[in-house]
């Protein structure tokens, strides 16, 4: 089965937030796809840019968890934190708690369409707290949040 792709791309005028979108009909089960997504710890054996990820608090009792990912390019790297609440099989959603953003909210929701078939949407929003690194993410937001995407889709295939 081909994946089906719909993306939208956006700059919110009004908060200059960059706002990222991509849905895709997949041919795995939201519990395939959704176990990718939450296992943090091995995000940086397959996100580009990925240098370090790992869970630094869990709370299953409260469908919670707080982690730290370490991304760079180059010369440049950054870390951020964020409070990730998930429910099982059926959507992430992580929330920016501190490092060089002024926010960033990432959401993955499954849906499945039957016969081992998942409809995967992942949203972003995110503001830099600097001009500069926010001027850089608007000519690439589309290239990176695409390669992200992609990333995780082969990941599904290679497991």
């Amino acid at each position: 089965m081909c994946p089906i792709k719909l993306m939208v791309i956006r700059k919110d005028k009004v908060s200059e937030m960059a706002h990222y979108s991509d849905k895709k009909i997949l041919p795995y089960t939201p519990q395939r796809l959704f176990d990718i997504v939450i296992d943090i710890d091995k995000y940086q054996e397959f996100l580009p840019w990925c240098k370090h990820s790992e869970v630094i608090d869990r709370m299953p009792d409260q469908n919670k968890l707080y982690a730290s990912v370490s991304v760079g390019y180059l010369f440049y790297s950054e870390m951020y934190v964020s409070k990730v609440i998930y429910e099982k099989n059926k959507r992430i959603e992580a929330i920016y708690v501190d490092g060089p953003f002024k926010d960033l909210k990432t959401l993955w929701e499954f849906k499945s369409m039957g016969e081992g078939a998942c409809e995967l949407s992942f949203t972003v929003d995110f503001e830099f707290n600097t001009s500069v690194l926010n001027t850089v993410a608007e000519h690439l937001q589309d290239q990176i949040s695409t390669k992200m995407v992609d990333a995780f889709v082969k990941r599904a295939e290679s497991l």
